[in-house]
């Protein structure tokens, strides 16, 4: 293994052992940090391609196409089209811009929230790119085991940490004190699922690891030679291990044992199912068919010893987690019920869907609840991204997988290391969290998302380097390769750039937004002009993130919230000067307007983005009527009293 793929996977371990600290990576700043990182690794990883004689990247590798293809649909759900188009391919689309848009755009997209189907492409080709990096730099041995001791570690310190917040009863995350789930272990995760997922993946990779430590390197060629030697005989292996061997394989199948209890501790249902039958079922597949017995035996025996450690302890809480599936798939408000409103959410848009990133937005004209509860993801990554990607989404993401699937089988038939443990574990890891996902969002969590793609790459990866063609050395071919190297560097740092934004709107939202509820200063001179928001203003504080992502509607709705509740402190301000006899000067209630005109144009602006969204509709109706009863105006543009309860039943519709 050369030093850059040495390098390589180093990061990549780095990065999923990292990834699951900041909360699973699911705030801008810390998802933004992680794709870059991916980008930059890429980039590396081209200009190392490039000096070996290779093309810039492999044009062939299954998840690139996979990636590239998913990517282009994306990308057209995205692209504005005029709107008789949109009313012929998406009549649904087009009937809710229609209803809830302030006005009926000329041009429009797919997508009923195009900037969330922006970011959803930037996460898919990062992911793309980190099985790619995998599959490609994991040849050796050495080079698997530095990528699943990262992925041991990761799960390690998250089944340590949590259970020590668990048992202690301190249920923090670090700094910040949690406000759910203080009854069972999370780790750095806010949700029980998504920590088990993530144990999940990292618990068959220990396994791995323990069952490769009992290799039997010290046998001699001539029994290594033997027929299925080198795979079948347990006792061959522990007999030939030495005392370090032996040691390195008890501390893994430790740390094996340890997050099996932390999942057990985390009460995730469906999570204890999946890693209980990927272990037992794919442990019985592998001794069955004569792959990997040690593996076999070590998987089946770890589900044996914890589920002997549950059965000791206080097992009533898990028990009772289980019986209360009889009210989340009865009568209940649950998973069930969401599940049964978006058959009519995928009935609507059936051939194109909603859009990538789309379906809170998306699923919310269309519940028959009641309940007072968000329901920002489906539960069921399969069923969202039916309701994002229509049947066109689901038929190329079939083809994806098809292909990955034929070229794993292709490469991996007959080859010598299609038995390795680390292969194995990638598979069943993968299996696990691609069951768990049947009940939950893992595929949304980014650590949990990476940490499946670099499984994915394990279990697809190459079993030969590749070698440079001899016609790429000559002048013009080299040429090319060169030059193909140079622009993919640049689409790839125009990648790293454009998943930057969220970061620094979040960054300068967190340093330069005001207090909510902070009362404004009144101006002495309120006739001084009114207040105007225009986008990349610089000296604009209504909305100061805005600037970085003009595109995102939930800024605007932020910033109109944030404007409202300091108006609202304004208010009060001059009533309590009122109660204390100090009459305030009459313009103060023009003031007063033009604060409410400029938060209004910030949800109306959100608005035209996202037109589906309740919570932009409610700020603009609490807008209207404030300005029609505290200030005494009549609203702008014949706008009256009727357009805000107008304003408001779109709100409640949604």
């Amino acid at each position: 293994m050369s030093r850059g793929e040495q390098f390589i996977c180093w990061v990549v371990a780095l990065l999923v052992a990292a990834a699951p600290l900041p909360f699973g990576s699911v705030e801008p700043i810390p998802a933004a940090c992680l794709q870059v990182c991916l980008v930059l690794t890429t980039i590396l990883w081209v200009f190392m391609r490039s000096r070996a004689g290779l093309t810039a990247l492999p044009w062939g590798d299954p998840f690139l196409i996979g990636g590239a293809v998913l990517l282009g649909y994306g990308l057209l759900q995205l692209t504005p089209l005029p709107f008789a188009v949109i009313e012929t391919l998406s009549p649904a689309a087009a009937a809710m811009r229609r209803t809830y848009s302030p006005e009926p755009p000329a041009w429009t997209a797919l997508s009923l929230n195009p900037y969330a189907t922006w970011m959803s492409c930037l996460r898919l080709s990062c992911f793309a790119l980190a099985a790619a990096l995998v599959r490609h730099n994991s040849v050796t041995r050495r080079s698997r085991l530095t990528i699943a001791c990262g992925l041991v570690a990761g799960g390690l310190f998250q089944a340590g940490y949590g259970l020590f917040e668990f048992i202690s009863g301190r249920q923090h995350i670090f700094g910040y004190a949690k406000t759910a789930y203080m009854d069972v272990a999370t780790g750095t995760f806010i949700n029980r699922n998504s920590y088990a997922g993530f144990l999940e993946m990292a618990i068959p990779m220990a396994l791995a690891v323990a069952a490769t430590r009992l290799d039997g390197s010290g046998d001699p060629p001539s029994v290594r030679a033997e027929s299925g030697a080198s795979w079948l005989s347990v006792k061959r292996r522990l007999a030939s291990a030495t005392g370090r061997e032996s040691f390195g394989a008890l501390l893994m199948l430790m740390a094996a044992f340890l997050m099996a209890t932390a999942l057990t501790m985390s009460r995730s249902r469906m999570g204890i199912i999946s890693m209980a039958a990927a272990l037992g079922f794919g442990g019985l597949l592998l001794a069955l068919g004569r792959r990997s017995r040690r593996f076999a035996v070590v998987s089946i025996g770890v589900v044996l010893v914890a589920a002997l450690f549950a059965s000791q302890i206080d097992i009533l809480p898990i028990v009772d987690r289980f019986a209360a599936l009889r009210g989340e798939f009865g009568a209940g408000f649950g998973r069930l019920q969401v599940w049964k409103d978006a058959t009519a959410l995928v009935a609507a848009n059936p051939i194109f869907g909603t859009g990538f990133g789309t379906w809170e937005m998306a699923f919310s004209p269309f519940r028959t609840d009641n309940a007072q509860a968000r329901v920002d993801f489906a539960h069921n990554d399969y069923l969202e991204f039916l309701a994002e990607g229509g049947a066109i989404g689901v038929v190329l993401l079939l083809f994806a997988v098809w292909l990955v699937l034929r070229r794993r089988s292709r490469e991996a038939g007959g080859a010598p290391g299609s038995r390795d443990e680390i292969t194995l574990a990638a598979g069943i890891g993968f299996g696990a969290i691609a069951l768990h996902s049947v009940t939950d969002f893992h595929f949304s969590i980014p650590a949990n998302a990476f940490a499946s793609a670099v499984l994915a790459g394990l279990f697809v990866r190459r079993h030969e380097t590749e070698t440079p063609d001899d016609r790429h050395s000559r002048w013009p071919a080299r040429a090319v390769r060169v030059a193909t190297g140079v622009v993919c560097a640049l689409v790839l740092a125009g990648l790293a750039l454009a998943v930057v934004p969220p970061a620094m709107a979040q960054a300068r939202s967190l340093v330069a937004a005001p207090t909510a509820g902070a009362p404004a200063s009144l101006p002495a001179d309120p006739d001084s002009g009114p207040i105007v928001y225009t986008a990349g203003s610089p000296d604009d504080d209504l909305c100061p993130a805005c600037r970085h992502e003009p595109g995102n509607a939930t800024l605007y709705f932020e910033a109109a919230t944030r404007a409202r509740l300091r108006l609202v402190a304004d208010v009060g301000t001059i009533l309590k000067a009122q109660r204390e006899g100090i009459v305030p000067d009459p313009v103060v209630r023009i003031y007063l307007a033009r604060r409410i005109d400029a938060a209004t144009d910030l949800a109306q602006r959100g608005l035209s983005l996202a037109p589906i969204s309740g919570r932009g509709h409610l700020e603009t109706a609490l807008l209207r009527f404030g300005r029609f009863q505290l200030v005494g105006l009549p609203p702008r543009d014949g706008v009256d009293f009727e357009g805000a309860l107008t304003a408001f039943d779109k709100a409640l519709r949604l």
